[in-house]
């Protein structure tokens, strides 16, 4: 009696066979053009050949995660978050796309979802899975910013500075923290600090390089940012003292609280006319 074929064998001929062959030779070829126009900042190309990338292996993550980035820059935020969670579909262990999603969801770009709640458990899944990484501490440190809890953003940016002492956004913040508790020494020494750092005197990169280009920024620093993190981004000599960057970076972090607030109570409000209407 003949027995059924090796199935394993079968298998393992079709990842050989020319069609296949094929598939991959031509998968490598866009995603290597789709890199050169993503670093080149020609994402609307770098977008189209990522796609068609992925056309090929669904599953690939790098593509998916740079993907997803590009998305974020073109202010496609739908299309970003679904990248980054088809990412975590294929590598539930991503780092990485932990971080952008709850990058994402404090961010606090207009059109972009708001969930302080959503972006505390990406960040704290990502620095469990990673926790090298300065990024998702600074990021936590801002949503408790957010949150009106300056104790619990002190404990974050403490422990990004001591991961990192090069992290211009922790030295920053501190120093922020040290001017709403009225400390002007500490406020000058840290805001003083961050200038330094930013300067580009001391080149800061993450602990771990996760994430980061050829030219030792990652694409996210480059282009589209945090509403809060424009303020230590762009930060320069030119700006003025101390005491009038960290007032301006108060306004903005009350106008996003506010709006925080707003969204909460217009979400509030159709949650109830949706079980209203559903009687």
């Amino acid at each position: 009696m003949s027995q059924p074929p090796d199935q394993r064998v079968a298998t393992g001929a079709s990842l050989t066979s020319p069609a296949e062959r094929e598939r991959v030779k031509n998968f490598w070829d866009l995603y290597r053009r789709a890199t050169a126009k993503r670093i080149a900042g020609d994402l609307v190309e770098a977008t189209a050949l990522l796609d068609s990338a992925l056309a090929l292996d669904a599953e690939h993550l790098d593509a998916l995660y740079y993907a997803g980035n590009v998305a974020y820059e073109l202010g496609q935020f739908t299309v970003a978050e679904h990248r980054w969670r088809q990412e975590l579909a294929a590598n539930e262990h991503s780092a990485r796309a932990h971080a952008q999603i709850g990058m994402l969801y404090s961010s606090g770009h207009l059109g972009a979802p708001f969930d302080l709640d959503v972006s505390r458990q990406q960040l704290q899944a990502a620095h469990k899975l990673n926790r090298a990484e300065t990024g998702p501490l600074v990021q936590l440190g801002t949503v408790a910013l957010l949150e009106g809890d300056r104790q619990g953003a002190g404990r974050w940016l403490q422990a990004a500075a001591n991961t990192n002492a090069r992290s211009v956004a922790a030295v920053y913040l501190l120093g922020y923290l040290a001017w709403s508790r009225g400390e002007s020494t500490q406020m000058q020494t840290l805001f003083d600090q961050a200038l330094l750092l930013a300067s580009g005197a001391t080149a800061e990169v993450s602990a771990s390089a996760e994430g980061q280009t050829a030219s030792g920024r990652p694409l996210l620093e480059r282009g589209r940012t945090p509403e809060l993190a424009g303020f230590w981004r762009r930060l320069s000599p030119l700006a003025g003292g101390a005491d009038e960057e960290y007032a301006r970076f108060d306004v903005v972090l009350e106008e996003l609280r506010r709006r925080l607030v707003t969204d909460d109570a217009a979400n509030m409000a159709a949650t109830i006319d949706t079980n209203v209407l559903s009687r």
